[in-house]
């Protein structure tokens, strides 16, 4: 059972560090919204360039943040049954939604999302602005962000798996 729970706990914590690193993208983008707040109000020269860049960096804050909601179960869940089943009923019902909704999407998703990112780099695709910012670097997050959504939902699954068969939390 060791080697189960050091893969649980391998995985709970890169996904923690990936919530650790991405925390810190929101102070760039914080920076460049000030930025441009200043130079468009103050000084009457507002620029283009800032709309698609924080755009971007929003897209790697969310999509590094996927992963790490799942796996801290904060995601969006619709409470009207699942708030009164017993600890077990949840754990058997997560099994199962999350085999279903979660991780059979994430993998198709992941192959489909790698595939995109790679026609982009492959394009070297840019924004459709005027200013016209490469897009494909951050497309490359796309497929990354299924992996940790993936990884996320494998570690819970075998949290409530262990849960159900041994009957205590992991």
């Amino acid at each position: 059972m060791s080697f189960y729970r050091s893969i649980v706990h391998g995985i709970d914590f890169f996904l923690d560090s990936i919530g650790k690193i991405s925390r810190w993208v929101i102070i760039p983008l914080m920076l460049l919204l000030v930025y441009e707040v200043i130079t468009r109000r103050i000084m009457g020269t507002p620029h283009l360039w800032t709309t698609d860049i924080s755009l971007q960096i929003f897209s790697l804050y969310f999509l590094l943040a996927l992963g790490v909601g799942i796996r801290k179960d904060v995601h969006v869940r619709i409470d009207l049954f699942y708030e009164h089943f017993s600890r077990r009923k949840k754990a058997i019902f997560d099994i199962v939604t999350y085999s279903v909704m979660v991780i059979a999407p994430s993998l198709f998703l992941l192959h489909a999302g790698s595939n995109y990112a790679a026609l982009s780099w492959a394009r070297h695709q840019l924004t459709p602005s005027i200013c016209r910012i490469p897009i494909y670097p951050i497309k490359t997050f796309i497929p990354v962000a299924f992996a940790l959504i993936l990884l996320g939902a494998l570690s819970k699954l075998m949290k409530d798996l262990y849960y159900v068969t041994k009957g205590r939390e992991f």
